[in-house]
């Protein structure tokens, strides 16, 4: 109100509408109710149109919002200039009030209350108000009140008489006045009078323009209306003045203590009761007036007329029963009882009736009825309240005889009943007995009656008794499938009878049983949906989830208790089944946004926040929100959530969150803040979100840098900083603590970087380095760059510090962040200060390593360092910083994938880029003008209308263009409209094209061309090429073809830009051939037409608005007039082909008037993707308002009324005059489009299509000649369905009109025996197409049918029509039925697996014949019930094949033969299914699904498989063999043969590059780690063989093939490291037996150490833990465990020969004689856990320690070889005591005593190799021994570099 007043001057003296005044007040009360509309949306309750009375009763709706209400009245009426509004000061509660905003005039406070709808407001407060202030209300009420339309107005009169009557009636308990209280007694009696007379003014009943009867009925409505508020009147005399007094409370004003008697008053009860005479006289006298002249006719009127308030009886009975209630009131009343002419009038109006109860008892009225006189049911179903049992029988067996009313009041019998009883048994009689009459509905009724019920009683169904939970869940579980039945009859039966059972549930507990058929919704697939059926069934169901409720439907309201109340986990299918119901218009993606999403939002914490935020995105992105979505609640609630995840705990990664974050900026970008709220709003949503971070208000002000953050924090921060360091009452351990610490400008930057992202730090720290350096006293860009890595390095250290109070890898950010930053600071500094950069950089990394050694990253962090110590300085800029970013990669260990290195210029973008066209294109372009503007002359003067040199120029520069454009960019015939009946629009056409015709549109001579500079996005385009003159740029886009981007483009630019194309486009369309200009105008007019109709919503135009409108009108016409003479009347077409051409004219303009009609029903908002392509505008248009135009809504329509005028005068001359031999034309000519039917048909379905738009349009309905045309083009026929029945149809057939077959192929779905057999007797006029849509007959009919026989007789028609056909020509049919329901086939019920296994074993092999035609005859049978029985089940038949041909020698074969038959099933095969073929489908499904164990030709068919091309090596590596390996499954026979198979795959190179060989390294490397830990249950000599060693074979071939593979990704098969086993990372990567050890090291010791001290684990595991030591031995022996021989060997040697003195040992003697030791140890462990290990492990084990043994005596001096065998030996020796438990004991002494008997002296390799021969020939296990190793393999390290 101050902003308005500072505006327009004081409020209070605005008391009356004048010419200059009343534009100011329309503004003041337009701005005003604007606010109230916004306050209304975010307290969620009205504040717009209140009612507060009911229209029946006057009574007030209690409600809770009432007190906010009466508050916002009271408000404004104290500040209001009433003459004692100095004296509302002093009320106790509200006189602080008065004075608080600019005083209102009292008009203006009317005027309030007229435009926010609040007058019962007003009516209220008199009753309560002062009694002089009630009286100046009143008059400024009167004066004003015929502002009001007519309903409006008659109800407050009437509601005031009332509130007037109530006032006077206790004036007798007090009343205040500052004036004498009588005068303005009477005063407001005068009013009294005034609003009587107001009400019998010819304004509400005797108006000039209402026929006689309509001014009956105004009076019939005006005489019951006056009845019953005099009856009101009357009834207000018993009631107690207590029962307002909760009103009292809310709207009482006084003029401050009731002590003060000069103001207040009691009317003595006389003066009262003469007052209240007095009203009743008026009464009295109005109402007589009113009556007494009433005539039979206007009875009649009344009579045939049905009230308004009960429909159930007419105005006539209405008023009858008003005049009974108010004459048994007038009987308490003396001075009316003492009016006869009065009794007499309402006696006369009575009449005969009697209006409560009928003269026949209820009994009587059955009887009568009984007796045929029906007329009475109506009454008996008005007195429903009096029925008992009997009468329901009654009405039972009468149904037939009811309307749906009337079956709508038996429900509500049945709640009234229901209320009132609280027998039980009585309650069920009552249920059952309408149970009964509710059986003999149709669903359809039953729905319908249910449906009504349902939206009355919601929320208080007195039935939910009856229900029963238990039953339903049972109903829901067995019943909604419906078995097979003997005939369809029983089928149709069943489907209705549990459709009815449904129903009943729903009318008991519609909230519990639509609920519940939500959640069956959300578990199901979609196959088994009920609600998404295209069938009656589900379409009923719907209908509930669609009623209203509330202010949403119901379907919204069970979701939001969902969601809201029962805090369901919001899972995929949660969110499936919403993108179900927004596809079938259940509920619109307002309410999704607005009643689930932003409410969850707000309510929940992080729960499901990714999938929730995901389908937000969505939904913006597919642009379904309209104008009705809260997108400021939206944006609140995103920005809010943006700011708490900032402030988010370790419990989420931080890399998670970044994820979170950018869906969350992404919406908020799409949002688009600034551009899409008005200014009001955009200021409450910087209300709202003043104290999120001010990180997060830059969403909200785009411009805000790095130092207006700053300062944010400053100004939030420093205040209360310095009042707890200095104030004294602050509590002394606060005091001190704010005192401990300096809050300077350096805390908010460390602030900042520990609650930013990557892209914000690397923008912040950007910023202040390049920008606001000086800010901070720093001396140049180089200082800023030191101190920003020292603040990110005290960051850093703070969370690693606090580990647990930030998210989780925020010190890994934290490092990208820097090192991109580091990056963008070298590219942008002198190449001098690069080394210094570099150091400062690696100094400050260096000094965090104290830090860092204290944490989980200290041993990652440390390798760092060393990597980038390593890394060449003088290496490029871009790869330095690369390289280190990727040892962060490899090196650090996070929970998601590494975020992509940010690009230098990434953080300077905007998220929302345009797409420009690229700098080479644009070049190009100029460089063509360039010379052809030297060669022509200015581009800019070329006319198509000067001499023939400009015409050649133009053509040439139009053509050289044209040869650029469709070579260089591909834009050429571009057609972004289908040519179909609805000029549909695609939208998957480049925005690369749109982008350059606004280049060449902004680089024309139009004369707007210098304001389109001023376009935000486009507008430095203007001026990069040399100008082009109009009719340059119209013929360019005639070469290219591309005419359609023109003709979008209309819609979103300026409108006198606009109006110029069109007329440029005008005088070109010559250019155009015939067919491409009939499209253009076509396309055209309905664009101009699309225009014109959202013209209110705002245009752009420099000139005036109607001149530009004006001539768009003219071009239309022009369109339209040049379509007739220019397609039809040329001299050069035959009468035929003129007719045909009329014809074609025809059906375009009734589809072109189609398509406009029916954009009126569109959404605007529908193309709102296609305006942010093409919009232009002449800058922010907003602050332009010469070039901003809104054109009222009134004139848009008088627009359209003249385009539709114009559109029907055209259609109207080309169809009146068609006669029958045009008709006849017509019909013999196939339609263009659909080429099934005749062009006759087409213009008559168009014609059905206009008429059904027609309906919605006044001004087509109002010409009737439009429609006798219509009519008579029409004609008898349909549009949709024949003429002929289906018999009428063969019989012109079988006559010979050949013709019908066409048809009779289309109407199958009308089909039975006699056609199937009428069309196997004419299958020689059938084509291909035909045979293959009766085989979708047979599919149709099979989905339908439940009984056997019918299924066969069928089946067996078909396939005496198919058996006619050739094989190649059954096979292609059934290949193509075959593409379509391989997944769905109904036919797979008549399929018989035993016989085609007899078929399989019998008929495949054709034996020898006595000449060639026997032979050729069995072939082709059996090749056609080959083919049948795919046709049944491809599936399973293409399976059994394929396991024959696995199982087969290649003799044998079927598949792969060069013959016919072959390479039939081949095809078979072939057929795309998903991203491979049904061959791959089968395949996954044998190995992956049904776990079948190979058979050894496996390899072989596949391999033929291959070579048949059938597959690829691609496809069989990553659809199949990667699939199995990566499951859990193992079988070892499999694993072994597709380990040989890719073996030779990637010996032989047979691969390609879309072989994803990273996931298969992966994969096996994996599978490898896997084996090393399985138990018993493999021998460890078959793991080996069978898998590991084929796996390193594969692996070194693909590592160090001589042609590198171009697709593998190292980085990746490096990050999948952390998941597998240290020994195994060998192959990925050199690494040595220490690597090998610190790797466990590293992943061990933290947790080791943690669990030994971390007073949170559990004591029991704690305790365990301090029981051992975690040293580097029990990482050897982990090892030596999990080894095979080889790796032993490596192991073992290295330990001992390059890093003994690792361990402390002294010597290469002392390291052997540990790594013996530890190897007994681990022996003796795989030896007590048998079962834990590997089979063998234990004698694998032995193998290696002897081999070991040799390998070190043969390194060592001879003077050790004695000591060597020795401590062999005796270790040997020591583990005897275990050994002998198990059942290897006997084997172990035996070969024990044979080494001892060996001589000593032989030579160290004899000497061996006697040990291993015993060991070969004493140990018994279950694999081939394995061949001695080379004596000189330990020296490769890395065993697979041979």
């Amino acid at each position: 109100m101050l902003k308005q007043e500072n505006l327009y001057g004081e409020l209070k003296l605005f008391s009356s509408r004048t010419e200059k005044t009343s534009y100011f007040i329309d503004n003041i009360m337009t701005s005003i109710i604007e606010q109230v509309k916004i306050l209304e949306s975010n307290l969620r309750f009205k504040l717009y149109n209140i009612k507060i009375f009911t229209e029946d009763s006057c009574n007030l709706e209690i409600r809770k919002n009432i007190p906010i209400l009466a508050r916002c009245y009271n408000y404004l009426l104290l500040n209001t200039n009433f003459s004692s509004q100095h004296l509302l000061r002093k009320d106790i509660r509200f006189g602080h009030v008065v004075g608080i905003c600019p005083t209102l005039s009292v008009y203006l406070f009317i005027q309030i209350i007229w435009y926010s709808k609040c007058e019962d407001l007003l009516i209220e407060s008199i009753m309560h108000v002062p009694l002089d202030l009630c009286a100046e209300i009143l008059e400024t009420t009167i004066k004003h009140i015929d502002e009001l339309a007519i309903p409006r107005a008659r109800r407050l009169i009437f509601l005031l008489i009332y509130k007037i009557y109530n006032k006077f009636l206790w004036l007798h308990l007090g009343t205040l006045s500052e004036q004498n209280v009588m005068k303005c007694v009477h005063q407001i009696i005068m009013y009294f009078e005034i609003l009587l007379n107001l009400l019998v003014s010819p304004k509400f009943v005797t108006s000039c323009n209402l026929s006689s009867e309509e001014k009956h009925l105004q009076h019939g409505i005006l005489v019951k209306n006056i009845l019953h508020y005099i009856k009101k009147c009357m009834y207000s005399k018993t009631r107690s003045y207590s029962k307002n007094h909760n009103l009292l409370k809310l709207f009482t004003l006084t003029y401050g203590n009731n002590e003060h008697t000069d103001y207040y008053h009691m009317l003595p009860i006389n003066a009262v009761k003469c007052i209240i005479i007095r009203l009743d006289q008026i009464l009295a006298t109005l109402l007589l007036n009113q009556i007494k002249d009433v005539d039979s006719f206007e009875y009649i009127v009344w009579r045939n007329i049905v009230d308004n308030e009960n429909t159930m009886i007419s105005l006539h009975r209405a008023i009858i029963m008003e005049c009974h209630y108010l004459r048994e009131l007038m009987k308490q009343n003396d001075f009316l009882m003492e009016n006869e002419q009065l009794f007499l009038c309402l006696k006369q109006l009575i009449g005969s009736m009697k209006s409560e109860e009928s003269i026949l008892t209820l009994q009587e009225l059955c009887h009568d009825i009984a007796k045929g006189k029906l007329r009475g049911i109506k009454e008996l179903i008005k007195r429903y309240k009096e029925w008992d049992l009997y009468t329901l029988d009654f009405i039972r067996q009468r149904v037939k005889f009811l309307n749906l009313n009337d079956l709508c009041v038996i429900l509500e019998y049945l709640y009234y009943k229901l209320a009132h009883l609280h027998n039980k048994r009585e309650k069920y009689q009552v249920y059952v007995s309408v149970l009964k009459i509710l059986m003999h509905l149709k669903e359809s009724d039953l729905h319908i009656i249910i449906l009504e019920y349902m939206e009355r009683h919601f929320d208080d169904n007195c039935l939910e008794y009856l229900y029963n939970e238990k039953s339903f869940d049972t109903f829901l579980r067995q019943n909604l499938l419906v078995e097979e039945f003997n005939n369809s009859r029983s089928m149709a039966n069943t489907i209705s009878q549990r459709c009815r059972i449904l129903l009943i549930f729903i009318l008991l507990n519609p909230r519990d049983v639509l609920n519940k058929l939500i959640f069956y919704e959300m578990n199901i697939e979609s196959s088994n949906s009920i609600l998404f059926q295209n069938n009656v069934f589900a379409f009923l169901i719907r209908n509930y989830y669609c009623l209203k409720k509330d202010q949403y439907t119901v379907l919204t309201y069970i979701l939001k208790n969902i969601v809201l109340q029962q805090r369901m986990a919001l899972q995929n299918n949660f969110w499936i089944f919403i993108n179900k119901i927004l596809d079938y218009q259940m509920i619109t993606a307002d309410d999704v946004m607005n009643e689930l999403c932003i409410p969850y939002l707000i309510n929940s914490h992080f729960d499901s926040i990714h999938i929730i935020l995901l389908h937000i995105q969505s939904i913006l992105q597919k642009r379904l929100c309209t104008n009705r979505t809260d997108y400021v609640s939206l944006t609140i609630v995103l920005i809010k959530k943006a700011s708490l995840l900032r402030g988010s705990n370790a419990t989420f990664s931080k890399f998670v969150i970044y994820e979170w974050m950018i869906l969350i900026n992404d919406m908020l970008n799409y949002l688009n803040i600034p551009s899409i709220l008005t200014n009001s709003q955009y200021d409450f949503i910087c209300f709202r979100c003043k104290y999120v971070e001010p990180l997060d208000m830059k969403i909200m002000q785009p411009k805000m840098n790095t130092l207006n953050i700053i300062q944010e924090y400053t100004k939030r921060c420093f205040p209360v900083y310095q009042l707890l360091r200095n104030d004294p009452q602050c509590h002394p351990k606060l005091r001190s603590y704010a005192q401990s610490f300096s809050l300077d400008r350096e805390a908010f930057i460390r602030h900042v970087m520990l609650h930013s992202f990557e892209w914000e730090y690397i923008a912040f720290a950007c910023e202040l380095t390049f920008e606001f350096w000086y800010e901070f006293g720093w001396t140049d860009e180089m200082i800023a760059y030191e101190n920003i890595i020292r603040i990110t390095a005290d960051v850093s250290q703070i969370v690693l510090i606090h580990l647990d109070t930030f998210p989780k890898c925020t010190f890994i950010m934290l490092l990208y962040a820097i090192i991109n930053y580091c990056k963008i600071v070298i590219e942008n500094m002198t190449r001098d200060k690069y080394k210094a950069i570099c150091y400062i950089l690696f100094r400050t990394l260096s000094s965090m390593n104290d830090v860092v050694s204290k944490t989980c990253y200290y041993n990652m962090y440390n390798i760092w360092l060393k990597r980038i110590q390593n890394i060449n300085p003088d290496m490029k800029i871009e790869k330095y910083c690369d390289e280190i970013c990727k040892w962060i990669d490899s090196i650090f260990e996070y929970e998601i994938e590494t975020i992509p290195f940010i690009n230098k210029e990434w953080f300077l973008l905007k998220m929302d880029q345009i797409f420009y066209l690229n700098l080479q294109t644009v070049e190009d372009i100029r460089a063509l003008l360039s010379p052809l503007q030297q060669q022509h002359g200015q581009l800019k003067l070329l006319s198509c209308r000067a001499m023939n040199e400009s015409l050649r120029s133009t053509d040439e520069v139009s053509k050289m263009i044209m040869y650029y454009l469709k070579d260089q960019l591909g834009m050429y015939n571009i057609e972004i409209f289908i040519a179909d009946n609805d000029f549909n629009t695609k939208h998957n056409y480049l925005s690369m094209f749109i982008t350059c015709y606004k280049y060449l549109l902004l680089n024309t001579n139009f004369s707007s061309q210098y304001l389109l500079r001023k376009d935000v996005k486009f507008g430095h385009v203007v001026g990069i090429w040399p100008t082009l003159s109009p009719c340059l740029f119209v013929q360019i886009l005639w070469y290219t073809r591309c005419e359609d981007l023109l003709i979008e483009s209309l819609v979103h630019i300026p409108l006198d830009l606009c109006v110029e194309i069109l007329r440029i486009t005008i005088e070109h369309i010559n250019g155009l051939t015939l067919s491409r200009a009939r499209r253009l105008i076509l396309l055209l007019i309905y664009k101009i037409y699309y225009k014109c109709l959202w013209l209110h919503f705002g245009t752009i135009s420099i000139g005036n608005i109607m001149k530009c409108i004006h001539q768009l009108i003219t071009y239309f016409e022009i369109l339209l007039n040049l379509l007739v003479p220019k397609f039809i009347t040329s001299y050069n077409l035959s009468i035929r082909n003129n007719y045909l051409q009329h014809g074609i004219l025809v059906k375009n303009i009734l589809q072109c008037i189609k398509k406009c009609i029916s954009s009126k029903i569109k959404n605007y908002f529908e193309n709102c993707d296609r305006a942010m392509l093409f919009r232009l505008t002449y800058g922010n248009f907003n602050e332009h308002t010469n070039y901003y135009h809104i054109l009222p809504s009134n004139e848009v329509k008088s627009i359209i009324v003249t385009l539709d005028q114009k559109l029907v005068t055209l259609l109207l001359s080309q169809i009146k005059h068609v006669d029958s031999f045009e008709c006849t034309i017509w019909r013999n000519v196939v339609d263009d489009e659909n080429t099934m039917i005749s062009l006759h048909r087409a213009i008559i379905i168009e014609c059905h299509y206009l008429n059904e738009f027609i309906k919605q349009n006044n001004f087509f309905m109002e010409s009737g000649q439009l429609f006798l045309c219509l009519k008579q083009l029409i004609g008898p026929m349909k549009s949709e369905e024949s003429i002929l029945t289906l018999q009428e149809l063969c019989l012109d057939i079988a006559k010979g009109k050949l013709h019908g077959v066409k048809e009779l192929i289309k109407r199958y779905k009308e089909w039975d025996q006699y056609t199937l057999d009428f069309i196997r007797q004419r299958v020689k006029f059938l084509h291909l197409n035909d045979f293959y849509v009766i085989l979708e007959y047979l599919n149709y009919k099979f989905a339908y049918l439940h009984t056997k026989t019918e299924k066969y007789r069928i089946y067996v028609s078909v396939l005496k029509i198919l058996i006619h056909l050739k094989e190649h020509d059954l096979h292609s049919i059934i290949l193509q039925y075959m593409g379509r329901h391989f997944d769905d086939n109904c036919l797979e019920y008549l399929y018989n697996e035993k016989s085609f296994d007899t078929f399989l074993r019998q008929n495949l092999l054709v034996e020898e014949f006595n000449n060639s035609r026997s032979m050729a005859n069995t072939i082709s049978q059996r090749c056609r019930i080959l083919l049948i029985f795919i046709l049944l089940n491809p599936r399973d038949v293409l399976s059994k094949l394929m396991l024959y041909e696995m199982n087969v020698e290649s003799s044998d074969s079927i598949l792969f033969q060069s013959n016919m038959f072959a390479f039939l099933i081949r095809n078979y095969y072939n057929l795309k299914k998903d991203h491979s073929n049904v061959l791959m489908y089968i395949l996954k499904n044998i190995v992956l699904q049904q776990r079948t164990a190979w058979h050894t030709n496996f390899r072989t068919f596949i391999n033929t498989l291959l070579d048949y091309q059938m597959v690829t090596v691609d496809d069989v590596i990553q659809e199949l063999y990667i699939p199995y390996l990566r499951s859990s499954y193992f079988e070892e026979i499999n694993i072994h043969t597709i380990l040989l198979h890719v073996q030779s795959i990637v010996t032989r190179k047979l691969y390609t590059y879309r072989t994803n060989f990273t996931h298969l390294i992966i994969i096996l490397i994996k599978k490898t780690s896997l084996l090393r830990k399985f138990n018993a249950i493999f021998s460890k000599f078959a793991l080996y063989k069978l898998g590991v060693k084929l796996v390193n074979n594969i692996i070194a071939d693909l590592f160090y093939s001589s042609d590198p593979l171009p697709n593998l990704d190292y980085e990746t098969i490096c990050l999948s490291s952390y998941h597998i086993e240290p020994l195994d990372i060998k192959k990925m990567r050199p690494m040595n037996t220490m690597n090998i050890i610190q790797e466990y090291e590293r992943r061990c010791l933290f947790m080791h150490r943690r669990l030994r001290t971390d007073p949170r684990c559990h004591p029991k595991l704690r305790t365990f833990v301090q029981s051992f030591k975690l040293n580097r031995e029990a990482f050897i022996r982990h090892i030596m465990l999990h080894c095979y021989e080889k790796e032993y060997i490596v192991l073992a040697n290295e330990l001992t020969f390059v890093f003994w003195y690792e361990f402390g040992w002294t010597d290469k003697m002392m390291a052997y004689e540990n790594i013996i030791r530890i190897t007994a140890d681990v022996s003796q462990v795989a030896l007590m856990y048998l079962d834990t290990f590997p089979k063998h492990t234990f004698i694998m084990l032995l193998y290696a320690i002897v081999k070991f043994s040799k390998n070190v005596i043969m390194n060592m001096t001879s003077d050790k070889h004695k000591t060597i065998c020795y401590n062999l030996l005796r270790t040997l020796s020591s583990i005897n005591t275990i050994v002998t438990e198990t059942y290897y004991g006997k084997m172990y002494d035996l070969w024990l005593k044979r080494i001892q008997n060996i001589d000593p002296h032989l030579e160290a390799e004899i000497y061996f190799d006697e040990i291993h021969k015993w060991m070969y020939n004493v140990f018994e296990y279950e694999f081939e021994t394995m061949p001695p190793v080379h004596k000189k393999w330990y020296v490769c390290f890395i065993f697979f570099r041979t």
